[in-house]
Parts: structure tokens; C-alpha cells; sequence
């Protein structure tokens, strides 16, 4: 179980005195992967006019671009709202 109260407190005094967003951001990513359980990827998509582009994170490949019309990404962000995806599972191909 993830103690948040504690990642509040190692994140903030971690980045004390650090005035780069990239370094910042790369860093979280790093800090949220060690401590979050049974994920596959975290990090950060930057506003960049009139798509996400991909920023710093950890894990499996990811989109690079993401226009705000489409797919979770870019309803989340143009609707200005978190959307929770329930787990699921996907059955293997069998031959």
C-alpha cells in the first residue's frame, strides 16, 4: 500500500531549490515508479498549442503525440477531468 502522506514529503523535499520542469517532472516519474505498485508506466504529457506531446517518464513506450480530440489523453485534458480506466484483461491469441 502506497503511503502517500510520505511521497508528499520525499517529493517536496527533493525538489527544494530545483527551478528546471524538466528536471522536475523526470524526476517525479522516476520517484512515482518506484513507489506505485503494479503499474506499467507513469509520466507526463506537455501542452504543446493544439496536442500532448510526450515528457519525461518510466515505462513501456508511449504515444509521442496526442491530438486533444483524441483517446483518454486528450478527452482527459481538454475536458479538464481525471477519468478512471478499470482494469481489465486480454485474453492471449491462441493458434
Amino acid at each position: 500500500m502506497v503511503n502517500y502522506d510520505e511521497l508528499l514529503l520525499i517529493s517536496s523535499s527533493f525538489f527544494e531549490g530545483i527551478d528546471n520542469n524538466i528536471t522536475i517532472l523526470s524526476n517525479s516519474s522516476a520517484l512515482l515508479n518506484q513507489y506505485l505498485e503494479n503499474i506499467n508506466w507513469v509520466g507526463f504529457y506537455l501542452n504543446d498549442k493544439d496536442k500532448l506531446i510526450l515528457g519525461p517518464f518510466q515505462g513501456k513506450i508511449a504515444c509521442m503525440t496526442i491530438p486533444f480530440d483524441r483517446g483518454v489523453c486528450g478527452y482527459s485534458f481538454s475536458n479538464n477531468q481525471t477519468i478512471f480506466i478499470p482494469k481489465y484483461t486480454i485474453a492471449k491469441k491462441t493458434e
